[in-house]
């Protein structure tokens, strides 16, 4: 009853419907006298979820979640069986840790595919963590219960025990932070890469489930390949540059990746936008090996590589590997230009557009609803080509 009452209040995350149904499993199989697979339940449980929502097997938590519990049901006793300490609190530590190295093992290949980094001091805190998570929940629930008793010193008495162990759970959870290298950013795995790592845990796992070890060599020539694979993935991509026009929402950015270095031209604000580079730009960057971005200033004319800019006083003339771009307000040109980016939110007063045919015009983020659908009906009366950044996506510059 408790486990529901804590899934009632938490707002039925999946997360928690998960634990609450694994628990509701269990004890049904205690009840009958039915021995109870770990794997079984973690099954039975994401197909009640799935049966409820379908929609829940591409939430992030939803997949990270099962994960862990997977890795804990599969790998924890191969690593618990790494040390067998003899002390009582050595004894509780280590297989705290063991868990969370099971835990780890099993979600770290996905956690970088969705989130680009890894906390290197996971070892260090999650016993802590775990300890006093686990003082902290049922002094949670006790405090809600005296909620309904009329005396104000339990009230505080208790609320004074769930406010210290909540410091206590946040204290341990920031101490990593202030440690050297607490967080490997920039890191990076395509879909296959994650599934080739995956099949090497698989097979680690079978060996030693099996107690064939000859599989080992199966596992170790995945990793080999995996090693080659993203070895010639890296380098391809530090060797090709790569232009980009970004479809963000009250932004213009373009980005010109050249070697591990991406070099953007965008609006003034943007600059300053840190939650727009992050959302919008940060996992493509790292995707490209990007570590070090470089925002172009107003120079007159600036030249990198493969890129030129020049500025001009109604926006910015770029040439990208033969692509020749323009970025501001709206110029009437008969001259050659692949793309017109238009910033301006200003409503157009032009009853038509002078360009080149070939001119293919771009709506950004920066342009409101009204103007769009203005410039979206001069484009079209004078047969050009428009594009629609945030409704048709961004455009890749070869």
């Amino acid at each position: 009853m408790a486990d529901v009452f804590y899934a009632l209040v938490t707002g039925m995350a999946p997360s928690v419907l998960r634990a609450t149904l694994m628990c509701i499993v269990f004890v049904l199989a205690e009840v009958y006298s039915k021995k109870n697979n770990g794997i079984n339940t973690l099954a039975l449980s994401a197909f009640i979820i799935l049966l409820i929502d379908p929609q829940a097997l591409f939430d992030v938590g939803f997949q990270l979640s099962y994960l862990a519990m997977a890795g804990i049901f599969l790998l924890y006793e191969p690593i618990a069986a790494i040390w067998k300490p003899t002390g009582r609190m050595q004894k509780y530590f280590w297989q705290i840790t063991a868990l969370s190295f099971a835990a780890q093992l099993a979600t770290f290949p996905l956690s970088l595919y969705y989130f680009h980094q890894f906390p290197f001091y996971f070892w260090l805190v999650n016993p802590f963590v775990i300890t006093f998570t686990n003082l902290l929940l049922p002094a949670a629930l006790i405090l809600l219960l005296t909620c309904l008793v009329p005396f104000a010193a339990i009230h505080m008495m208790v609320g004074f025990i769930v406010d210290f162990l909540s410091c206590l759970t946040n204290f341990s959870v920031a101490v990593p932070k202030v440690l050297p290298g607490y967080l490997i950013e920039n890191l990076y795995l395509d879909k296959a890469e994650v599934l080739i790592l995956y099949a090497a845990l698989f097979i680690f796992w079978f060996a030693y489930e099996s107690q064939e070890f000859r599989k080992l060599k199966s596992g170790f020539i995945l990793i080999f390949i995996f090693i080659i694979y993203s070895a010639s993935m890296s380098i391809q991509s530090y060797i090709s540059p790569q232009g980009m026009i970004h479809a963000v929402p009250k932004h213009a950015v373009m980005s010109f990746k050249d070697g591990n270095r991406m070099y953007i031209s965008s609006d003034k604000a943007f600059e300053t936008d840190t939650n727009a580079y992050k959302f919008y730009i940060k996992n493509y960057a790292v995707s490209e090996g990007v570590t070090q971005t470089i925002f172009l200033n107003k120079k007159i004319v600036s030249q990198i590589n493969n890129l030129t800019i020049r500025h001009l006083d109604s926006g910015y003339l770029l040439s990208w590997r033969g692509k020749l771009i323009f970025r501001g307000n709206y110029i009437p040109t008969k001259a050659v230009l692949d793309y017109m980016l238009i910033t301006s939110p200003r409503y157009p007063k032009t009853k038509e557009i002078l360009a080149d045919k070939h001119t293919v015009f771009l709506l950004g983020g920066e342009i409101k609803k009204q103007t769009k659908q203005r410039w979206e009906y001069l484009i079209s009366q004078g047969n050009y080509t428009s594009h629609d950044l945030l409704t048709k996506g961004s455009i890749l510059l070869p």
